[in-house]
């Protein structure tokens, strides 16, 4: 095993930079990376740190005394701007470079970066990022933790974030690892995300988790590789997104797997779970997605209408209703998962899944999708559905307005071209307005134009409790068919399940 360490100016450090002291030992460290060592510059290129002046970063020497300056806790609220573009490691190719020894190593950043970092429209290429351990989290990104921080501005490009075989790494993303209270806006990434041997972990092609905050106008083209990975959330975009606002981001990548696949892909956001007032507007997913054992969804993979948890220092414990509103989204790619480990994967062709449990301390949480569209085809094997896979419900009340697909449809059984599978709910929910054209096609049973299947019962909720789900103005023109099992009738709904 090689350790490379970096010190600035000894083994603590002490910098005078513009009437600001910042403190700290910036440690790279790597199990079987045999990176080099970026020499840390002495001071930056000007400014003082503030908002209305702050640092200046011209060289990758400068890249890593904001680093340094992210271990000090007085620091970490600081000002940057990059004046330039910056090159960490001059090669064509950095994910294809197989000699580590030849590259310089971006150890994630750490303390919880609570300050700006303006990329200014200029890039960062050639970062072989790895991950940061000093936290109770293990962070992999190049703004490992955030806390109240804005990331603008920035690309990253030609580069690798590689969790380097470490099974406990919590939050991988290309520009922030683990934000919280943080708004990243107007930033893209190509990046090669590697994740080898995660446990449980959070992966986005531009955050592994945000909670509470925005994403607004990102945009990641880069590659999600995912090898013995025993659970993950795995977004385009963000991997776990609480109480946040996603505008305007889009994700064309490729996704690829090893022997276990995640259990959440989807094409903007891996995992949701709404606040009192969350919005996923007008994203986009071009990215086709061919998985084993995975449940999948083109925008998300699976939302929860659980009750939004925050504390309180004089109240406590504060539970709010959730509330998120998907609108004007749309998705391009094809989805493609079949049976594997396990056979309950729902597919949809914008969210894979949405739940809501029944216990609860707070009223019901609510679900509004309007003129969303999916043109791509998917595939499936249980609750398919051109929109949403399946709605699981209890005590949620789910609205889809004017929603379209025109992809085929095809999966085992509990097939529609709108949703492919729904529980019965104690709030009541409203289908209104939404067309398909797509061919649906289920090799079993319960297959619809518009609905695979209804329950007529659920094991959350009482009979007596039990709302209907309302089915408004939908229109099917296309195809339904079954090679056994049960149709809809008109091609419109399949039978109830029983």
């Amino acid at each position: 095993m090689k350790r490379a360490r970096a010190f600035i100016s000894g083994a603590t450090a002490l910098l005078l930079l513009f009437g600001c002291v910042c403190v700290g030992v910036y440690a790279e460290e790597a199990e079987d990376l045999p990176l080099q060592v970026m020499e840390t510059a002495s001071e930056f290129a000007g400014g003082d740190g503030s908002e209305a002046d702050p640092y200046q970063i011209k060289t990758p020497q400068q890249l890593m005394l904001f680093a340094a300056c992210c271990l000090d806790w007085e620091m970490r609220g600081c000002s940057y701007i990059l004046m330039d573009d910056i090159v960490f490691n001059d090669v064509d190719d950095i994910s294809l470079v197989e000699d580590l020894s030849s590259l310089y190593g971006w150890k994630s950043t750490g303390y919880y970066f609570s300050g700006t970092f303006d990329g200014n429209g200029h890039f960062i290429s050639g970062l072989y990022i790895y991950p940061n351990a000093d936290n109770s989290s293990i962070v992999c990104g190049f703004i490992g933790d955030a806390d109240g921080a804005v990331v603008r501005d920035l690309s990253i490009v030609n580069s690798c974030v590689d969790t380097a075989g470490i099974e406990s790494v919590d939050y991988i993303g290309a520009i922030v690892a683990d934000g919280v209270d943080t708004v990243i806006e107007n930033c893209a990434s190509d990046a090669a995300i590697r994740c080898d041997g995660l446990v449980i972990g959070y992966v986005g092609g531009i955050a592994g988790s945000l909670r509470r905050g925005s994403a607004e106008e990102c945009e990641f083209t880069g590659s999600i590789a995912l090898q013995d990975c025993a659970s993950a959330d795995v977004g385009g975009i963000v991997g776990f997104a609480s109480g946040l606002d996603v505008i305007s981001c889009s994700a064309d990548c490729v996704f690829s797997e090893g022997e276990n696949a995640p259990t959440n892909i989807g094409g903007i956001i891996g995992y949701c779970q709404p606040g009192p007032d969350s919005v996923i507007s007008g994203c986009v997913s071009y990215s086709d997605i061919s998985v084993t054992a995975s449940s999948l969804g083109g925008i998300v993979n699976t939302i929860s209408l659980d009750q939004y948890m925050e504390y309180d220092s004089d109240a406590g414990m504060v539970y709010q209703p959730v509330s998120l509103r998907i609108e004007g989204c749309r998705n391009e790619g094809d989805l493609y998962t079949e049976e594997g480990t396990i056979s309950y994967t729902p597919s949809g062709g914008l969210v894979g899944e949405v739940f809501s449990p029944y216990d609860r301390e707070v009223g019901p949480g609510s679900l509004v999708m309007e003129d969303c569209e999916n043109n791509g085809a998917v595939t499936g094997v249980q609750c398919v559905g051109g929109v949403i896979g399946q709605i699981s419900s209890a005590y949620g009340m789910v609205t889809i307005s004017g929603c379209v697909n025109n992809g085929a449809i095809t999966g085992e059984s509990y097939v529609g071209g709108i949703v492919g599978q729904a529980d019965p709910s104690a709030v009541e929910s409203t289908l209104s307005g939404c067309v398909n054209h797509g061919a649906v096609y289920a090799s079993n049973a319960a297959v619809g134009g518009i609905m695979g299947s209804y329950g007529i019962f659920s094991l959350y909720v009482k009979a007596e409790s039990c709302v209907q789900l309302a089915i408004l103005d939908c229109v099917n023109d296309g195809e339904v068919s079954s090679e056994q099992g049960i149709l809809g009738t008109g091609a419109f709904w399949a039978w109830p399940t029983r």
